[in-house]
């Protein structure tokens, strides 16, 4: 076996805590970030538009950009976003990222 790969977001994490998080900075109702997201899903769309259509003024880019100025990164340990989560590819036993 080479590679062996898991899909972190809620397969292995359950990031509805996250989620939520995100939705109450946004200021958008968390049953209405949900609904957004399960829509996004369903259609195999990309996830990062649910926020140009939940909050348009401030977007996937302003998502990423707040994260990265109150982490330093937009990749956080602390914040579970599935586009946040670095990817883990396990080689010969050993893990990277």
């Amino acid at each position: 076996m080479k590679a062996v790969f898991f899909d972190i977001g809620e397969t292995l994490i359950d990031e509805t805590r996250d989620w939520s998080l995100v939705a109450d900075w946004l200021g958008v109702p968390r049953m209405t970030m949900f609904s957004v997201l399960g829509s996004l899903i369903e259609q195999d769309r990309d996830h990062r538009e649910l926020f140009d259509i939940v909050s348009p003024n401030v977007g996937w880019s302003g998502v990423t950009e707040h994260y990265r100025m109150i982490r330093g990164s937009p990749i956080s340990p602390r914040i579970s976003i599935p586009t946040f989560a670095r990817p883990w590819r396990i080689f010969d036993g050993g893990a990277t990222s």
